[in-house]
């Protein structure tokens, strides 16, 4: 649920008494429409997009969802591949040998060292080579999915038809003004009986409301809320997830956001001493990881170095202010380049 929604602070708006004439779908009709024209010329996209100083790329390639363009993002794997030291690329076999000899040495330098290894934290050999062995197995099951081809597809079309189901839900509840910007406000209740992507197995959310401001020109998001429950060990309680589009630009055929701001409220509720302790042992083991980068191959380094930054700051935020906030910069889009080249290359 979260890698597929935009998150953010709330928009200082300005609500008119306006009616508008247009119905919901109608408008949502106009922005299908414009989507698509931006959409004809281009084949793929790639975004480079900023967070905390880390820059990260992002690949997306066109598939159709019933007869209208949309775009899965590829994985890195898929195009890129993980390389050995020989600089040829890897396949998911290698990269599980690669994993199985790794433990194997874990666990024989931790029988050596009868546990003890004597070392400063976060310099343990064995967690070192476990945690490598990790990254392995992760890069294995990344390379298998880009094989079967359809890794991304699923989470596009379940955007599209989530969009659609809204549009014909959703009612006009008037226009406001979003960064100088004229919108249409839109808005959905009762919509506790569409199934949701959950956070993980131990939570369960439940969306209520749904409300989107639109662009009255150029018929882009500006701004999405989405409102409902989250129950967990039997406590229920509010959460709020929101996005904030910001920045547009024109790239060619395209007309993207430069910036998105997102949030989630209310994840984690009052927490409690044991969620904290629990929030700091993830905070250290973070650190471990961190510390170990520099030992790891370049191409795992390259994958897991900018999600770290992102998981970082999350976590700092959700241990001083129960929310989970972060702001993707857009650094450069290059349309129908096709994929992004390696690092170092």
């Amino acid at each position: 649920m979260i890698r597929s929604l935009s998150l953010s602070v709330l928009a200082v708006a300005t609500l008119t008494s306006t009616a508008t004439p247009q119905e919901a779908k109608d408008i949502f009709k106009s922005a299908q429409a414009r989507q698509a024209e931006r959409y004809a010329t281009v084949d793929n996209y790639s975004v480079v997009q900023s967070m905390g100083g880390i820059e990260t790329s992002q690949y997306f390639e066109k598939f159709e969802v019933n007869g209208q363009p949309a775009f899965r993002l590829v994985p890195i794997l898929e195009y890129q591949g993980a390389v050995g030291m020989d600089g040829e690329p890897l396949t998911a076999d290698e990269l599980r040998e690669m994993a199985d000899a790794t433990e194997e040495a874990s666990e024989e330098v931790s029988k050596q060292m009868g546990g003890q290894t004597g070392m400063a934290p976060g310099m343990d050999m064995s967690e070192m080579l476990m945690t490598n062995a990790t990254f392995y197995r992760a890069a294995a099951a990344g390379l298998d999915e880009a094989e079967e081809g359809d890794w991304g597809r699923d989470d596009a079309a379940r955007k599209v038809d989530g969009m659609a189901q809204f549009a014909r839900r959703a009612k006009v509840v008037g226009k406001e003004t979003i960064d100088g910007r004229e919108a249409y406000v839109l808005r959905a209740e009762d919509l506790s009986d569409i199934v949701m992507s959950q956070p993980d197995d131990e939570a369960q959310y439940s969306l209520q409301t749904v409300t989107a401001w639109v662009d009255t020109e150029e018929l882009v998001m500006l701004r999405l809320k989405m409102d409902g429950t989250l129950e967990r060990e039997g406590q229920t309680r509010d959460m709020t997830i929101e996005s904030l589009q910001q920045d547009y630009r024109q790239v060619g055929p395209l007309y993207e956001s430069y910036r998105q701001v997102m949030r989630i409220s209310g994840l984690m509720g009052e927490m409690s001493e044991k969620d904290r302790k629990e929030m700091e042992k993830a905070k250290k083991e973070m650190e471990k990881m961190e510390a170990q980068l520099d030992e790891m191959p370049a191409s795992a380094r390259s994958m897991v170095e900018g999600q770290m930054k992102k998981y970082r700051t999350m976590m700092d935020a959700m241990m001083n202010e129960g929310t989970m906030e972060t702001t993707f910069d857009v650094v450069r889009i290059e349309v129908n380049q096709g994929p992004p080249v390696p690092q170092g290359n």
